[in-house]
């Protein structure tokens, strides 16, 4: 039977970080991934802001990378239309940067990265199985090693194989083989918002449109590598430039105003030509793909467990909302947690240590969950305000700035006593 130390289950964003990260950091602990498909899609989640960056950059050594493979992200923007609707972009009321923001972000090419970081995993030594999915997961309570199938296709044939893992991460996205199996999952009771989102070529660029006193506006910068908000009461749309003239453009909204329709190209062209700026971001567009969720919010019960050595990371855990694109700050919190607890396990630490450790963790975690989730309460009632969101955007980014960002970059979320 295959043992591993640390069996990764999903081989997307959060557990292809995880392993290159335990690779880099964790010296002589076995790590394998396995990951149902074969194929790296484009994903949601392409904005970072600064946390995840700073992971990027300096925990895992990337600068490079993401400097050349994807966008810089040039902050974040936001329009205000007219009750009806009808105001030409250039004349709309705006939020955001008019010069480089101090601190870096990206626009991530999702299936880019994952697939440069499968092969990044590999030149480490990271045990890659794709395509291979998992079933039959038994998890240990009394020390022994966790269990589990995998099936994989060899030359055409699938075969099976049982593995034993110390560690299990699971990071399965809403799969969520952890948290169904221990019934963690919990539905989120008042957050209750919807999804659409696509990715299409030639959509406009803003940074083409002739208009010589809206563009002297933007001052020393450009507004199209901006993550931009197209701002309305109960909901909001996106645009985010990917490399490739590929751009991803969503619909987030309250679940009173949310239309199945929306989640087919037609509802959803039809929606965004409801609004005049946006109609012609879209005009003469192309559209790659199209996805949707109608309820994204959702809680869980727990993130780690210490004695019982598993964890839950990324969305096999929990999500709270894409708006200020929280979603790879709280993947590079959880995997710098996790990483800790792995790492401190293979050093020799009791159980009751690292069990301590991970109460500790995931006590944070919920505490960051919850002050995220509160940022949102009423929120999208405001969204149709420019005097109202003004404020709540100034607030929210001193917020972030002075007490995640500092604290991230700092390490203090590593350290017991400030946390």
């Amino acid at each position: 039977m295959p043992k591993v130390d640390v069996a990764i289950l999903g081989g997307g964003l959060a557990g292809n970080l995880l392993a290159l990260q335990l690779r880099k950091h964790t010296p002589g602990v076995s790590v394998a991934v396995f990951e149902k498909s074969i194929t790296r899609g484009y994903k949601v989640g392409e904005s970072t802001v600064e946390v995840a960056t700073h992971y990027l950059i300096r925990r895992m050594g990337l600068s490079t990378y993401t400097y050349k493979e994807h966008l810089p992200k040039n902050g974040l923007r936001f329009f205000f239309d007219t009750p009806e609707r009808d105001s030409e972009l250039t004349e709309m009321s705006e939020i955001g940067v008019n010069a480089l923001p101090p601190y870096p972000s990206f626009q991530l090419d999702r299936a880019r990265l994952e697939r440069d970081l499968i092969e990044m995993n590999r030149a480490a030594g990271v045990d890659m199985h794709l395509p291979a999915e998992v079933s039959d997961l038994e998890l240990s309570n009394d020390g022994s090693p966790h269990r589990f199938n995998v099936t994989e296709d060899q030359a055409g044939t699938p075969a099976q194989s049982a593995w034993e893992a110390r560690w299990v991460v699971d990071t399965t996205g809403r799969t969520s083989l952890i948290a169904k199996l221990r019934d963690l999952r919990i539905p989120e009771p008042s957050h209750h918002i919807a999804a659409s989102w696509a990715r299409m070529t030639d959509v406009l660029d803003m940074d083409a449109i002739d208009a010589p006193a809206w563009q002297k506006r933007a001052r020393w910068t450009g507004r199209m590598l901006s993550t931009t908000h197209f701002m309305y009461p109960g909901y909001w749309i996106w645009f985010i430039p990917l490399r490739e003239g590929i751009t991803s453009v969503g619909i987030v909204c309250d679940k009173s105003q949310w239309d199945r329709g929306m989640a087919r190209e037609e509802g959803f062209r039809a929606f965004i030509n409801k609004h005049k700026a946006t109609a012609k971001m879209i005009e003469n567009a192309k559209m790659i793909d199209i996805g949707a969720y109608n309820q994204l919010a959702y809680r869980t019960k727990r993130f780690y467990s210490g004695a019982e050595r598993w964890a839950c990371v990324g969305d096999a855990a929990a999500f709270t909302d894409p708006f200020y694109s929280p979603g790879s700050d709280f993947i590079v919190h959880r995997n710098d947690f996790t990483a800790d607890l792995i790492t401190r396990d293979f050093k020799g630490e009791t159980s009751e240590a690292v069990q301590s450790r991970s109460d500790l963790y995931d006590a944070f975690i919920k505490y960051r969950f919850e002050t995220t989730m509160a940022i949102y309460d009423q929120l999208y009632e405001t969204f149709g305000s420019y005097d109202l969101f003004r404020a709540k955007i100034f607030f929210d980014t001193a917020l972030y700035y002075n007490l995640i960002f500092d604290a991230y970059v700092s390490d203090l979320h590593l350290d017991e006593k400030w946390l």
